[in-house]
């Protein structure tokens, strides 16, 4: 989760804990899971979802990457927040923030 963007979360990728959160039922919100990915993931937000909180695309993501460089002895690890300019055939990204750390 990110502070940037509009504050939705998306239900195509938000975890059972936090489809949870916003009010949807446990077994509603497993189904989600279970059924994500298939044809292009939900059109409509679970059950009890209040509207206001929840969306079935995003335009913001967050991006965890972590390497091990030539000659460094521990991993580095960055993070980046994204934000797709474009659309998802021809996605354009922006980088809105990043962080790098061991």
């Amino acid at each position: 989760m990110t502070v940037k963007g509009s504050g939705r979360v998306n239900a195509n990728t938000a975890p059972l804990d936090i489809l949870l959160a916003l009010g949807v039922a446990e077994a509603d919100a497993r189904t989600t899971l279970r059924t994500r990915g298939e044809e292009g993931g939900l059109d409509q937000l679970p059950t009890g979802t209040p509207g206001t909180l929840g969306a079935t695309s995003s335009g913001i993501f967050r991006v965890d990457s972590v390497g091990m460089p030539a000659g460094v002895a521990s991993a580095l690890r960055i993070t980046a927040i994204v934000q797709n300019e474009g659309d998802p055939s021809n996605p354009r990204l922006r980088v809105i923030s990043w962080a790098e750390g061991l």
